[in-house]
């Protein structure tokens, strides 16, 4: 597997802990007494919509509290420390809304505003990231303008603004993204892992972009816990199989052939 060359880089701090967390919805259990601790690494978080993905993601950020439970970031607990835990990481969603009226130069001053970061360190951080997602050339057009898949670009260099993020999670990042731009997010997600000592989370449906980047998975199922392991564990010929395997071993998938 790709991410396998870069394993055990940095120490085994732990960066993000759940304890016993709940998150309900009204009659809904979206996490379901949900225990995990994810290491520093590049990070898959795999399940089918419902699993609890983008609910544990909100639950990092501080979006929404658990039902009961909970949770650490960066050894800091997600509610009482909440602003801190959030200029200390990034951040893109697949389907990000900006705010009217704003150009991609004035949104990402706004963003380094917001982390408080060193106006020069910024404004060349913001320059570089532009040139390399191919977004310099329209800086100054309303974002409004913007195509679905410079808008996901626009979120990923929002993303690796922060110089100051120890983790940074991507929802579904490569969604709308053309090939060029996805090869060029893999390469970066790896520069920062192993020379800024960043860890990414990925959540992806993309089972065969995230095998060749992960160093590790926390795999999710109906709000529980499928299983959680790094890439040396997965003995199966490659994520998806694995994956499959670990449904069936619940009973939940029992024959992928159709008659036709």
């Amino acid at each position: 597997m790709g991410g396998l060359s870069i394993r055990n880089i940095n120490s085994n701090g732990i960066i993000i802990e759940f304890k016993e967390v709940t998150k309900r919805y009204k009659d809904v259990v979206a996490l379901n007494n949900v225990t995990f601790t994810l290491k520093k690494g590049i990070i898959g978080l795999v399940g089918p919509n419902g699993a609890g993905k983008s609910t544990s993601i909100k639950l990092i950020f501080n979006l929404i509290y658990p039902t009961t439970g909970e949770i650490f970031v960066l050894g800091k607990h997600s509610i009482k420390d909440s602003l801190s835990i959030r200029r200390l990481l990034g951040f893109a969603h697949t389907s990000q809304s900006f705010p009217p009226g704003y150009t991609a130069d004035t949104y990402l001053d706004l963003v380094s505003f917001f982390y408080k970061l060193n106006p020069d360190k910024a404004t060349n951080r913001k320059k570089n990231l532009l040139k390399y997602f191919g977004l310099d050339g329209a800086a100054q057009r309303p974002i409004s303008t913007y195509s679905s898949g410079m808008k996901q670009k626009l979120a990923l260099v929002q993303a690796f603004m922060n110089e100051s993020a120890k983790i940074i999670i991507l929802d579904e990042p490569t969604a709308n993204l053309d090939s060029l731009a996805r090869i060029k997010l893999a390469k970066l997600i790896r520069q920062v892992y192993t020379k800024n000592d960043v860890s990414v989370i990925i959540s992806s449906h993309s089972l065969l972009e995230l095998e060749e980047i992960c160093t590790d998975y926390l795999l999710l199922y109906k709000g529980t816990v499928l299983w959680q392991g790094n890439a040396e564990e997965i003995t199966a010929t490659n994520l998806s199989e694995f994956y499959l395997t670990q449904l069936k071993r619940i009973g939940d998938v029992k024959d992928m052939e159709l008659e036709l």
